[in-house]
């Protein structure tokens, strides 16, 4: 059971300012209100089992303090905000369109002529008005004819450059746009290059003879 006395009871009871909603006097008048006031918290189950006038009435005061201390906080947090509206821009549109209900990807327009425009339909249909007025399809008559088509160099590979290649093949990498994988070139790097310079295919051939 609790104590009644003492800091002990404050230290438990300091849940109450978290509190959301005021507490009846009689709690259970409401059951249905109280039930659903911290109903998973050990303290409030506490009480509900020892049924303590003393202990309610400390948890309502601190409870209701809570809420009081709360809304003060929330208006001091609102006039900083507001004070500092001029200099700090997108802190207050953000804390407006927090609290809003609604979500407007942009804010209220001012026409041309002074009209205000509130909705998202009336804004759309003045920036396509306006864009209506200042741009225009151009016409494709004026335009040149460009030779798309045109003639490649030839691309001179040497033998000294595919000797380069094979000798800087790394078999960490993965394969090339040939799909070949570094690691199977690798070892017949010098079978490969003598060909080059012949200019004629590798035979297959044994590393030693076969006695049948």
């Amino acid at each position: 059971m609790w104590p009644t006395t003492g800091g002990n009871l404050d230290a438990r009871l300091a849940v109450a300012i978290s509190c959301p909603v005021q507490i009846d006097t009689n709690p259970g008048s409401d059951p249905e209100s109280a039930g659903r006031l911290r109903r998973n918290t050990r303290h409030w189950m506490a009480f509900n089992k020892h049924r303590s006038p003393l202990l309610f009435a400390r948890f309502k005061r601190l409870c209701n303090k809570g809420i009081k201390v709360a809304r003060e906080t929330n208006l001091k947090y609102e006039l900083a905000i507001a004070n500092e509206a001029s200099k700090n821009k997108k802190r207050y549109f953000g804390y407006a369109q927090a609290r809003s209900t609604s979500r407007k990807v942009t804010g209220n327009a001012l026409h041309i002529n002074g009209q205000l425009l509130n909705t998202d339909k009336d804004i759309a249909d003045s920036f396509l008005a306006s864009f209506q007025q200042v741009f225009r399809l151009d016409s494709l008559s004026n335009y040149p004819t460009l030779d798309r088509v045109s003639d490649m160099p030839d691309l001179a590979i040497s033998t000294p450059d595919v000797e380069r290649v094979f000798k800087t093949l790394k078999i960490s990498k993965s394969a090339g746009p040939d799909n070949i994988h570094p690691a199977v070139i690798k070892p017949i790097e010098s079978l490969m290059i003598p060909q080059l310079v012949t200019g004629t295919r590798p035979v297959r051939t044994l590393a030693r003879g076969l006695n049948l």
